[in-house]
């Protein structure tokens, strides 16, 4: 618990940090359109070591329940390098990227989506920026979220209360943003679970790292549609959506529609499908042997050493016995006395 605290502090600390880090350099090389990359940079380099840096000075033996407690600069920020990690992160951006496409398709049906485009050299460059942006920021989000500070909570109470915990934070601190309502609240709560599902299933980052990539850059990038209030990430795609906020979202975007709420609640039965191969490979303990000691005492004036054979029948082989009615002994000559 007090590792979870001390992360705790850490990351209002690194917040703090990177934000005067990313001004003072935007200010002084006039690199304002570089603002939030430069931030988010800062702050997952910050989050990583100082992250690590609380894991070598709690270092103690793994806990009992199985859970990841590995400690090193990637392992201890649930960021192991395997064979499957391209693979894991690819799945959850095709999920990511279909959830998107299950949240816009009522919208779509009922043609409240309008969009417009701008193919201009300066968007397209602006839109790499953003995708790197969104890279970082989901990146340091599920570190922070999903990562040490997990895995220590984890380790202090239960991984049932951990999920709803740190869902739950996410949630509050979400219902700070402009616009928000209480579907965003909602929707905020049931993504964290969905993400925490990712890790619980997998030990590790990388899924629930693609579905959050996949989720803010198809809907921010591709379709131009606000991202929790922030429309700041559309470059070459602009859409506005009319229509009832309930199935809109209003100017919070899709993040605040009510069928999102539902997409969500699929998708994490969609994870727990995907995940199987994963969690039987990096979450199964195999059973350990329990009970005690079978090894009985021999009572008091027992002699251990081996009793020995008895014979009963003579050590040398008798004579045989000749059968009287076999073939091989010639019978007797009769008597030629009366």
């Amino acid at each position: 618990m007090l590792l979870f605290l001390g992360g705790g502090v850490w990351v209002i600390a690194a917040r703090g940090l990177a934000l005067r880090a990313a001004n003072g350099l935007t200010i002084r090389f006039n690199l304002s359109l570089f603002n939030d990359l430069i931030q988010q940079a800062f702050l997952l380099f910050l989050l990583l070591w100082g992250f690590a840096t609380l894991s070598w000075m709690g270092t103690r033996p793994p806990a009992r329940d199985g859970y990841s407690r590995s400690y090193g600069l990637r392992a201890g920020n649930a960021l192991p390098s395997r064979a499957t990690t391209r693979e894991e992160w690819m799945r959850g951006a095709a999920i990511g990227w279909g959830m998107v496409l299950a949240a816009l398709l009522p919208m779509v049906l009922v043609g409240s989506l309008h969009p417009q485009f701008d193919f201009s050299w300066e968007n397209l460059g602006l839109t790499v920026v953003s995708l790197l942006t969104l890279a970082l920021l989901t990146l340091t989000v599920e570190i922070t979220f999903r990562g040490f500070l997990f895995v220590e909570l984890i380790a202090a109470t239960s991984s049932g209360f951990a999920t709803f915990f740190l869902s739950l934070l996410y949630a509050v601190l979400g219902s700070l943003r402009p616009d928000a309502t209480l579907f965003s609240v909602l929707n905020a709560f049931l993504f964290g679970i969905l993400l925490c599902t990712c890790y619980l299933r997998t030990r590790a980052l990388w899924i629930g790292w693609g579905i959050h990539f996949g989720w803010n850059a198809a809907l921010a990038v591709l379709f131009g549609i606000p991202l929790s209030g922030d429309a700041g990430y559309s470059n070459v795609v602009f859409t506005s959506a009319s229509g009832p906020q309930w199935l809109t979202g209003g100017p919070y975007g899709p993040d605040a529609a009510m069928f999102t709420s539902a997409v969500l609640l699929v998708s994490i039965v969609v994870v727990l499908r995907v995940t199987r191969q994963y969690a039987w490979e990096y979450t199964y303990t195999p059973p350990a042997p329990g009970g005690y000691p079978m090894e009985a005492t021999p009572p008091a004036g027992h002699d251990p050493s081996p009793t020995p054979l008895v014979q009963i029948l003579g050590s040398s082989p008798s004579s045989p016995v000749a059968n009287p009615a076999s073939p091989a002994s010639p019978p007797e000559a009769p008597s030629s006395q009366p």
